[in-house]
């Protein structure tokens, strides 16, 4: 009886292995060195975002296919971005990773989809092959405008320095000024 007990024991051990695999299977752990160089990488356009996207709103009337292309480019790994975080385990307030695809799902969908998403739109493109018509110009500044939603995730990025405090080689005080200057370069 004891024996098989033991191998009762055993092999429930086993399948729990096997289904906690199978519910990390395609999924990131968001303490591994992949999610932090990625978010690094989405904070890096992110910034890059909020310096060009108002200059560009603002003092450039026409676009030139290199910056539409390099646009374009940020706006797929943005996208890619969307995709990486349904796919992230995230920490409980118990503490522990929470592997579940729905949960995970319902996490992002409560904190950062909406800015993501209103971020990723590339609304301008489909404006760009309309009518010179003086509406639709001015439409066209005005989702210029919306595109400014990339800005709201400088909150993000605030909040990856700190999960990532420890890790990254800057003073919580010299982070601050840089991410103040970029929100005053927007301003200006």
């Amino acid at each position: 009886m004891q024996i098989s007990n033991e191998s009762q024991d055993m092999q429930i051990s086993k399948e729990s292995r096997i289904m906690s695999n199978r519910s990390q299977r395609y999924k990131f752990n968001p303490f591994l060195q992949f999610k932090f160089k990625w978010d690094l990488f989405v904070a890096g356009l992110v910034v890059y975002s909020a310096v060009t996207v108002p200059f560009f709103a603002v003092f450039v009337s026409e676009i030139c296919a290199v910056w539409k292309v390099l646009n374009a480019i940020i706006d797929v790994a943005f996208g890619c971005d969307i995709v990486v975080n349904f796919r992230t385990a995230f920490e409980t307030d118990l503490g522990q990773l929470e592997w579940g695809t729905f949960a995970i799902a319902k996490h992002y969908l409560q904190t950062w989809f909406l800015i993501d998403f209103l971020s990723t739109l590339p609304l301008e493109y489909f404006l760009d092959s309309a009518s010179s018509d003086l509406r639709l110009l001015k439409l066209l500044r005005m989702v210029r405008l919306v595109r400014l939603a990339k800005l709201l995730k400088l909150l993000k990025v605030e909040e990856l320095y700190d999960k990532y405090e420890d890790q990254i080689p800057v003073s919580r005080t010299v982070f601050q000024i840089f991410l103040l200057m970029v929100q005053l370069l927007y301003l200006a």
